[in-house]
């Protein structure tokens, strides 16, 4: 099968889990999501990892960085639901 010219990149799970916890980080130094998508475009146009765009690939659609959002909000929601009891233990 031929590929498509302009053809979007599917990222490995690594570069997936990487991406994802790149958001996560800047989700919790307060970013909102187009903070998010800003600093997604700056670092595809500096070619840094791991939003690297591969040539003649196309950049990631705005729509998969809210996806990337989506699964950092959830991590961040997981992380946050160890009920009271337990935290008042471990500290």
């Amino acid at each position: 099968m031929k590929a498509k010219k302009n053809e979007r990149t599917k990222g490995t799970r690594a570069q997936t889990r990487a991406r994802i916890n790149e958001i996560l980080r800047i989700r919790l130094d307060g970013a909102e999501a187009w903070d998010c998508c800003q600093y997604v475009s700056e670092k595809e146009q500096a070619g840094e990892e791991p939003f690297q765009v591969p040539e003649g690939k196309k950049p990631l659609s705005e729509r998969q960085i809210r996806r990337y959002i989506a699964a950092a909000d959830v991590l961040i929601a997981e992380s946050c639901r160890t009920s009271r009891k337990k935290l008042l233990r471990r500290h």
